[in-house]
């Protein structure tokens, strides 16, 4: 199926947390019976954001303490949402963008989330990846009108969403691309997306707003992207699994034109619990997820060698991806003995959008989305 990657992905944009439900404040829902596909999460000052989406659709679970309590009862946006793929909050507003059955559709909201505008970006459509540029909205996501993902396409909206510039196709190698992830360096828009039929991550570029993309060599083959593309002012970093399995920062300051490979080598990171069966068709489950703030990159990886129970772990690395000291390693969570549970399936990384030093990872613990919480970067997590 085209979209499970995305589904069971865990996509974190910026950053929240805690207990919708229950009394254990890492909690944020529990879902007996129904899964929960992913999450994107924001946050702007004190209010936090969630949104998942469960068997109900696509929910909304709102904070005022920067995260710490999700008081009341999640938001239902869309009976027919799926899975969130990105949302940025700023003041009241909101903006929302999911996969809704095969569709990709955009939500936004001017009072802080106590209602939703809904607009349809593409139909037959997948894996989208938004980007708020302004009051603009910009979605890159797979088409899938001629049956199955055979091109790339990026357009833009500047009234909401209400209506969309004509779709521009990206450039490519081979057919059936997969998993774009649009980003803003500098004054440039860039986008990632793996080629399946080439076996390669392509990336692409555009210095008028996306009117016009020039296409960058691709990486090396079966070197594949586990998580979203991230952007500094002066750089992009990409995590990724190679066909020995390995977990790869790779690191461009040129807009994608070429890539340097960092080992993210840490403990359980490089020979953990990182193996994909089928680069041809890769997913999501494994490898790591980045944020980044300058120089300082933060990422989850599992752990756990193979045999053994699954932790999260995150690590820290303060030279760009360079590497990544023993020190600046801590455990997350760690599932009971015998757990079969894959944790990078749904789990996400946030950093908080101002100078603290909180950091945020969600994941579905196998009966609920768990969020955990650290407010010195990353040492520790009560």
């Amino acid at each position: 199926m085209a979209h499970a990657p995305l589904l069971r992905s865990l996509l974190l944009i910026a950053l929240t947390t805690a207990g919708c439900s229950g009394q254990d404040p890492h909690v944020l829902d529990h879902h007996p019976g129904a899964l929960s596909w992913c999450c994107s999460l924001a946050v702007d000052g004190q209010t936090g954001l969630v949104a998942y989406g469960t068997e109900a659709g696509l929910q909304l679970a709102r904070s005022r303490d920067g995260g710490r309590t999700f008081p009341g009862r999640a938001v239902v946006i869309d009976p027919a949402g799926i899975a969130p793929a990105g949302i940025t909050v700023t003041g009241p507003r909101i903006d929302l963008a999911y996969q809704a059955k095969g569709d990709i559709r955009v939500a936004r909201s001017l009072d802080g989330g106590d209602t939703f505008t809904v607009h349809s970006v593409a139909r037959a459509a997948d894996g989208a990846s938004l980007l708020v540029d302004g009051d603009a909205l910009l979605v890159a996501y797979v088409d899938l009108s001629q049956g199955s993902g055979t091109q790339v396409l990026f357009t833009r909206s500047s009234d909401g969403g209400a209506t969309w510039s004509t779709p521009v196709m990206l450039p490519f190698v081979g057919t059936a691309p997969q998993r774009p992830s649009l980003v803003k360096m500098g004054d440039s828009l860039v986008v990632t997306f793996y080629q399946r039929d080439a076996h390669t991550q392509g990336t692409a570029h555009s210095s008028d707003g996306g009117v016009t993309w020039t296409s960058a060599p691709s990486q090396r083959e079966f070197l594949v992207a586990t998580g979203s593309l991230v952007a500094t002012t002066d750089a992009l970093y990409l995590p990724m699994i190679d066909g020995g399995e390995h977990l790869i920062v790779s690191a461009s300051r040129d807009l994608g034109a070429t890539w340097t490979e960092h080992p993210l080598e840490v403990a359980g990171g490089s020979f953990g619990r990182n193996g994909s069966s089928n680069l041809a068709e890769p997913s999501q489950d494994v490898g790591a997820r980045l944020v980044a703030r300058g120089s300082t990159l933060y990422a989850i990886f599992d752990q756990g060698e193979f045999g053994e129970a699954p932790r999260l772990g995150v690590a820290r690395s303060l030279d760009g991806g360079a590497s990544w000291p023993a020190d600046h390693v801590a455990t997350v969570f760690g599932a009971a003995a015998g757990s079969r549970l894959e944790l990078m399936e749904s789990a996400g990384l946030a950093i908080a959008n101002d100078d603290s030093p909180l950091l945020l990872v969600a994941f579905d613990d196998g009966d609920a989305i768990r969020v955990m919480r650290s407010t010195d970067e990353g040492r520790t997590w009560p």
